[in-house]
């Protein structure tokens, strides 16, 4: 526990959960802990469809994946 060393302390006890609120290039993307204008059905949708794409073109059976 550095508590002499502050960034130290944020470098190796924090993770994104102690983020309140981020902005990149002056917009808010993070606040209340929570991601802003996030559709995480479709990042999800998304995510499986490439995962889809990739295992068709491995020619591996479909019931191997979950």
């Amino acid at each position: 526990m550095p508590v002499n060393n502050a960034a130290g302390a944020v470098v190796t006890l924090m993770d994104t959960s102690n983020v309140d609120t981020v902005f990149i290039a002056g917009t808010m993307v993070k606040s209340g802990g929570q991601l802003v204008g996030v559709d995480a059905v479709k990042v999800a949708r998304l995510a499986q469809q490439s995962r889809d794409y990739i295992i068709s073109k491995t020619g591996w059976s479909t019931s191997r994946v979950l």
